[in-house]
């Protein structure tokens, strides 16, 4: 029919077959398809399944039910197996940059400390705190070795607060090592100074080298951010009145006292004299000699005794009532502005008067010394013409004979004696003089 209502007309065939697949053609897709379903964006229905990695617990049950730690167990073979066969990837340019950068600013950063502390005794003290704990470590660790040979050792460094807990439980047990001058043992520890000084000095190194150690988390973290560091401060400080008040006591009794007594001092100045020679050798036990009689006669700290230049001495007249009403002595001053108990540069005045035992007299010991300065070593005289040309010496100039030490390390007198060549000076007159006469 034709029309408006006409129905089209359906066809015979409306699907189509096609032949069927060769057995070489199926096989082909079925492999295609396996590839397909394996690829990365796709799960891998037909490769072995490898079950997902649970999280550790750090608790279990025994077999009492009941909870206790789980320490996870790391297999030696697979470790070592594993950092030989794993593939470490090369830094890229990036890295590379980064690293050098921060290693710069570690190298300005330890410049700025270093110059922080040059004209200070922080940094030989720190680095003598260092020293002695980094000994004692190594020898801690090899007595633990020699005793259980399947412990390995432990290094020094990096410090933690683990390291320096032991450390401190050894250094505020024992006794110190020098004798009383009735010959026994002291029996005297540290106190609270001396442990903070401690506990700052291992805080310094471990602060300045964190750096070299990114991956270990406690060398991340500050000493006194620990509760057994601040366990040991606050014991000593706790301990430090009854340990004044022992103190006071020996020095009280006469025959426990650690100090120096007149005898004491007569026998080491006198062995300053009479055990060395040669020109270097009398010129270095005059100034021990020297050094020691104006120490104990001035009063001086240690730092004033080895900062003391020979521009820091003069000359003055002081008023002595009890020769008569108005009655003056010629005294020798000497100028402390560098001190550890004086940081701010304040001008500080010391006086010496002629002693009535010529053995003990401060002033006779330096005189002596300088005589033999520049008669026994024939050293040249320094210049006195002013250098104006420094503008840091105001309006009287630069002179050269101002950097000279009183009490120099060595040869050169423009060289400061450190501490640990101080300390050994006086330890060695203290054996001599005292111990073996």
């Amino acid at each position: 029919m034709s029309g408006p209502f006409t129905t089209p007309t359906r066809p015979t065939r409306f699907i189509t077959y096609e032949p069927s697949p060769s057995p070489l053609t199926e096989k082909r897709r079925r492999r295609n398809r396996a590839q397909v379903f394996a690829t990365s964006s796709s799960p891998a229905r037909f490769a072995s399944a490898v079950p997902p990695t649970l999280p550790h617990s750090p608790y279990r049950f025994n077999s009492r039910n009941e909870v206790e730690d789980n320490p996870p167990v790391v297999s030696v073979a697979s470790a070592s197996t594993a950092s030989d066969t794993t593939p470490t990837t090369p830094p890229t340019a990036m890295q590379r940059s980064l690293q050098a950068m921060e290693e710069h600013s570690q190298v300005i950063r330890q410049k700025l400390t270093a110059e922080e502390q040059d004209d200070k005794e922080t940094a030989d003290t720190y680095a003598r705190q260092v020293t002695n704990y980094q000994v004692y470590w190594n020898t801690y660790q090899a007595a633990l070795v020699r005793d259980d040979p399947m412990l390995v050792p432990i290094p020094a460094f990096p410090i933690i607060a683990t390291k320096v807990t032991i450390y401190l439980e050894h250094e505020t047990t024992r006794p110190q090592k020098r004798k009383r001058s009735d010959g026994s043992d002291s029996t005297a520890t540290i106190g609270v100074h001396s442990v903070k000084q401690i506990v700052s000095a291992l805080e310094n190194s471990r602060l300045n080298n964190q750096h070299l150690y990114p991956n270990i988390p406690e060398a991340q973290m500050a000493l006194r951010l620990d509760l057994r560091i601040k366990r040991f401060e606050s014991a000593a400080a706790h301990k430090e009145p009854q340990r004044v008040k022992m103190a006071h006591t020996l020095k009280a009794t006469g025959t426990n006292a650690d100090t120096f007594t007149p005898d004491d001092l007569k026998r080491c100045a006198g062995w300053c004299l009479t055990d060395f020679k040669g020109p270097m050798n009398i010129y270095i036990g005059l100034r021990d000699r020297a050094m020691l009689l104006t120490s104990c006669s001035v009063a001086f700290h240690g730092d004033n005794t080895r900062s003391l230049l020979l521009s820091d001495l003069f000359a003055t007249d002081v008023i002595f009532n009890a020769k008569g009403l108005g009655e003056v002595v010629p005294a020798l001053a000497l100028i402390a502005d560098n001190a550890k108990h004086n940081q701010t540069g304040r001008t500080d005045e010391h006086g010496a008067l002629r002693h009535r035992f010529v053995e003990l007299c401060p002033i006779g010991s330096i005189a002596l010394l300088l005589f033999s300065y520049f008669h026994v070593r024939n050293e040249l005289v320094p210049n006195f013409v002013p250098d104006f040309s420094d503008s840091n010496y105001g309006d009287f100039g630069k002179r050269e004979w101002y950097g000279i030490h009183l009490f120099p390390a060595g040869k050169s007198p423009m060289d400061e004696m450190g501490y640990d060549n101080h300390r050994k000076r006086v330890n060695l007159i203290y054996k001599q003089g005292v111990t073996e006469s």
